[in-house]
Parts: structure tokens; C-alpha cells; sequence
């Protein structure tokens, strides 16, 4: 299959080595029935038949990846040409005795909407997961492989690392925790096991419950060495936490560091959803004609209407290089329209334009999703939102900022607007969100990427647990806000950021004799991450064929 065609169909080849740990753990004693849904030209069956599977059955759509898997395996493998999440449950013989997999890495955006309507009913309906519907195709998948595992069956899973954080993902992590006992639950740090992929993958090795067990404690292992030579570093949770939906990302990439200060100082940290109020900032739905550069916009429109229609907004992270925002210095602005500037014959005649073809802006899903019958909103009329005091940065590289916004310019989507909640210092926030030790938070529980970045929602922000404003009320950014803001990893290298981490420590309650170590380990913590993104991206740039250079989101 060409290369394009298979990323797009979400499909990546299983590194041999990974194939071979899969493989041991659905095996551990050779023999069984052994199931691959998705099973492309059979590297992972053939990883079992070298351990010594006693049957062999594959499902796949390509009639080519089955034909090489047939040649690979021998006329005794059972392939079936279909579509796993289509077949009718009796053309597998199930149960069987171990599945291994490794299903396409397709989000749920890029499934047709015929197809997405009916997964969601199938099996938001039979398996009561409201998030289902949402879900990419691997939470179909392990939700109908399971049904084909008989009760005390082994499950290799290799997949996207998104449900482990995201939203969405919520269901299907109580899904596993109530039907699986989790052996380990696995990621490198270090090596792209889909280097096309953007997207990390990790492997859920588990067993599947017979009925009600004993208590049990789950296994997160990450490598940080090449696996040929790695020593993991390991977590072990109690089962019964894990039931509950929240976010598992955490066990898995909190740097030790952090881990050890959140225990010596338990009540210093606070969850920021109990610190602020969050939204996205705003989407236009049609960039091309609503931001204006030196006033003119990418259609080539010149605004020639009142001043204050054209309102400075951070559109871009890189835009952004101090603690606090100049809206004078930013380079775009956004057309901020009201109903009745229509009546205006200079405001008609650029609309009119956006309207004809071949742009027909009006027509786009979210402009149109703005007209309201009574005339209160148009197409044209983008809310711009409340006020955003805070401006948090979706997604990061090397550098953590999250600015003050005191003269109130507008921000889109690729950031997110935070409002301290009543009772909150706006100050003390911000020290507390600009700290490192919010950074490495920041990395544990949002969504890394094989292009070197780490995303926070909402939702993920909101459960962040950062250093407590309240301790903080004697601190100020000040000394910082003089200079621009560089990457983390050598901003803690310089005397005013280590005065200002330090003294963020002693704040929190780390003695002053501490503080040189607390710190020292929190550099090395972040170099470690720097490097490892750094590798991440030229690993992910050379796989699509680009050349490798970075960045300093």
C-alpha cells in the first residue's frame, strides 16, 4: 500500500521488537487460539505462530495485506476478509485464548459520518459508554474484541496513547479497568514505535477478569532508554483507582521530581479548576477574510470601515514572547462586526465579495452556524468572548509562558483565555502558573505527540495541580516581564529564574538549604524532557520525509 494511502487509513506497521512482546505476553506458555481484528499482512501473527500459537485467525479489509499474510503463514491461519467492527459476531469462532492488535490509528474526525453513526449506535446503545461517540476506531475495536476473549484470555493492544488523557477517553478506561487485569500498561519516552504517526502509542498488556476478582495493583511502565538496554521506571496503582475514568497519562510521565515535592508539600498544590474559569479562545471559521494583516486580509481585502472594527488578537503562540501582552505589538487583527455594519455600502461591498464564489465564506459550518433568524447574529459577527486575563498556550515545544492580558486583546483557538474565580489574586496566579514545577505538570497529564509537543484542553488543564496562588502573595514576575521568555530548559539556567524558582520553593515551604537541590533536579528533569521532545520531532519530521529543525513553542 502506498505510504500516503496507509497513513491516511491510519495504518502503521508493528516494529518487530514490539511484535515480539505482544506476542510473549498473549503467549506466555505457547499454544491457544489466538485472534488478530486488524491483521494487515500478519506481522503479529506470525510473532505468535513463532511462540507457538496452536491457531491462527485474522481479520483485515485489504485483499493484498491478506494475501501476503497467507503466503507468510501458511494455509492453516483462518483469514477473513471484512471488517472486523461489521462482521456478525458467529463468523470468528470465539473464544479465543489470546487477541493481539495493533488496530488503525484513525480519529474519530477523520471516520465518515455514515460509518460514525453507526459505531455510535451499536455500541454506545449495547455497552451504555456515552463517550463512545466520540471515541476514535480503537476504542470500538477494543470494546468488540473483548466480546471474541474468552474470561482469564491474554490482550496484547497497541495503540494511540489519546485515550489515556483525553475526554473522551474516559469510558474507555473504565471499560479496561473493570474487564481486564493490567499487567502493564507501557510507552517509551525515547523511541517512536510509529515514527508517521503523529500521535504516541503505548501497549496495554492485560488479562482478561474472570468475574469478580481479588484487588489487584496495575503496572505503568515507561522507558526511558532504548528498550534493548532500558531500565524502566515503574508505577504501581491500586486497580480501584483506576475505575473511575480519571486521566491515566500521569502514571505514566510524571517526572520523579515532581512526584517527590507534591508528596513532601501534599496541601502546597491545587487543582487550577479550582483556581479558574477556562473557554477556547475564538474560532472565526474563516481566518482568510476575518484576520487582517496591515489591513488587509488574505483575500486581499483592504478595510476601509471604522478603526475600531479592526481589534488586535494573539493568533499565534509564537506571537508571544513576554509575561505580559502588548496588543500594539501583535500583527494581526480581527474583524469584529456588528449586525447593522451591513448598511454600511464599504462593509457591503467586502461582504458581498466574501460571499461570491469561489470563496463563499458565509457558507462555511461555523459562519453559517452564527445566523440566527431575528437578525441578532450573522454570519459575520464573530463572538469575541469575555474578558481573558490569562492567556494558556494549547500546545508547547520548549518553552512555557503563559502570559497576563491587562489591556484585554482578543485571542483565538490555539490558545485558551483563563479568569481567576472569586477570591483569586490575578499576581499570584500567574507566578504560580509560570513556574516550572506547572510546567512539568503540564507535560504528566496533557497529550504528548510524536511531533515533539505536549496539548492541554480544557478539561485536561482543569485537573492540573498547580502551586497554591495563596502562598504565593509576596512573589511577583516582575524581574522576568523585562526581557522576553526563552526555552524552560535554559531559562532555568539563568540567576533570575532560579531567584524566582527558588524563592517559589521557600514560599511553598522547602527550606533555603533544600532549595539548590529541588532545583538542580528540576533542570535535569526538563533537559531530559527536551531532549527526548527534540528526538521525538526529528524522528517524527524524517518519517514523513521533512527535513529536521526546531522550534521554540
Amino acid at each position: 500500500m502506498d505510504p500516503v494511502d496507509r497513513r491516511r487509513r491510519g495504518r502503521h506497521f508493528t516494529d518487530p521488537r514490539v511484535a515480539g512482546w505482544m506476542a510473549d505476553h498473549a503467549l506466555p506458555r505457547g499454544g491457544g487460539r489466538v485472534l488478530d481484528p486488524a491483521c494487515g499482512a500478519g506481522a503479529l501473527l506470525a510473532a505468535a505462530h513463532d511462540r507457538g500459537a496452536g491457531e491462527l485467525w485474522g481479520v483485515d479489509t485489504d485483499p493484498e495485506a491478506l494475501e501476503s499474510a497467507r503466503r507468510s503463514l501458511g494455509p492453516d491461519a483462518r483469514l477473513v476478509r471484512g471488517d472486523f467492527l461489521s462482521l456478525p459476531r458467529e463468523a470468528l469462532d470465539s473464544p479465543f485464548d489470546a487477541v493481539i492488535a495493533n488496530p488503525p490509528f484513525l480519529r474519530q474526525e477523520s471516520i465518515p459520518a455514515a460509518r460514525k453513526r453507526e459505531l455510535r449506535s451499536r455500541y454506545s446503545r449495547e455497552l451504555s459508554l456515552p463517550g463512545a461517540g466520540r471515541a476514535d476506531l480503537l476504542g470500538y475495536f477494543l470494546f468488540e474484541l473483548t466480546r471474541h476473549l474468552r474470561p482469564g484470555g491474554q490482550l496484547a493492544f497497541l495503540s494511540s496513547a489519546a485515550w489515556l488523557t483525553s475526554r473522551y477517553g474516559a469510558p474507555l478506561r473504565a471499560f479496561v479497568a473493570r474487564h481486564y487485569h493490567m499487567d502493564q500498561v507501557l510507552e517509551s519516552a525515547v523511541e517512536p514505535w510509529f515514527p508517521e504517526a503523529r500521535t504516541r502509542a503505548v501497549l496495554l498488556l492485560a488479562r482478561k477478569l474472570r468475574g469478580q476478582e481479588d484487588p489487584y495493583r496495575a503496572h505503568f511502565v515507561r522507558l526511558v532508554e532504548p528498550a534493548d538496554d532500558a531500565s524502566p521506571a515503574r508505577r504501581s496503582v491500586a486497580a480501584a483507582l483506576l475505575a473511575d475514568g480519571r486521566p491515566w497519562g500521569g502514571y505514566l510521565r510524571t517526572p520523579p521530581v515532581l512526584e517527590a515535592l507534591q508528596a513532601r508539600l501534599p496541601t502546597a498544590f491545587r487543582p487550577l479548576g479550582e483556581l479558574v474559569e477556562a473557554r477556547f479562545g475564538i474560532k472565526t471559521g474563516a481566518d482568510g477574510f476575518f484576520l487582517f494583516r496591515d489591513g488587509v486580509n488574505r483575500l486581499g481585502q483592504r478595510w476601509e470601515g471604522p478603526p475600531d472594527r479592526l481589534r488586535p488578537i494573539v493568533v499565534s503562540p509564537m506571537e508571544l514572547d513576554h509575561l505580559t501582552v502588548d496588543p500594539a505589538a501583535l500583527p494581526r487583527r480581527l474583524l469584529a462586526l456588528r449586525p447593522g455594519d451591513a448598511e454600511a455600502p464599504t462593509v457591503a461591498s467586502l461582504l458581498h465579495a466574501a460571499e461570491g464564489e469561489p470563496h463563499a465564506m458565509h457558507r462555511r459550518a461555523t459562519c453559517q452556524g452564527r445566523e440566527r433568524k431575528d437578525g441578532t447574529s450573522r454570519w459575520f459577527t464573530v463572538p469575541t468572548g469575555g474578558p481573558a486575563p490569562i492567556l494558556w498556550t494549547r500546545t508547547v515545544q520548549y518553552r512555557h509562558l503563559v502570559s497576563a492580558n491587562p489591556q484585554g486583546a482578543l485571542v483565538n483557538n490555539n490558545l485558551i483565555a483563563l479568569r481567576p474565580r472569586d477570591g483569586i489574586e490575578l499576581s499570584p496566579l500567574l507566578v504560580a502558573l509560570n513556574s516550572g514545577w506547572t510546567f512539568l505538570e503540564r507535560y504528566a497529564h496533557g497529550r504528548v505527540s510524536n511531533e515533539g509537543k505536549i496539548k492541554t484542553e480544557v478539561g485536561d488543564l482543569l485537573t492540573l495541580r498547580v502551586p497554591d496562588p495563596g502562598r504565593l502573595a509576596q512573589l511577583t514576575l516582575v524581574p522576568l516581564d523585562r526581557r522576553p521568555i526563552g526555552r524552560l530548559d535554559r531559562e532555568l539556567e539563568r540567576t533570575d529564574r532560579r531567584l524566582f524558582e527558588g524563592s517559589l520553593l521557600q514560599a511553598l515551604g522547602i527550606p533555603a538549604a533544600e532549595v539548590g537541590d529541588w532545583l538542580d533536579r528540576m533542570l535535569s528533569a526538563v533537559r531530559a524532557i527536551a531532549g527526548w521532545e527534540r528526538q521525538w520531532e526529528r524522528s517524527y519530521r524524517r518519517g514523513r520525509g521533512r527535513p529536521a529543525g526546531d522550534q521554540a513553542t
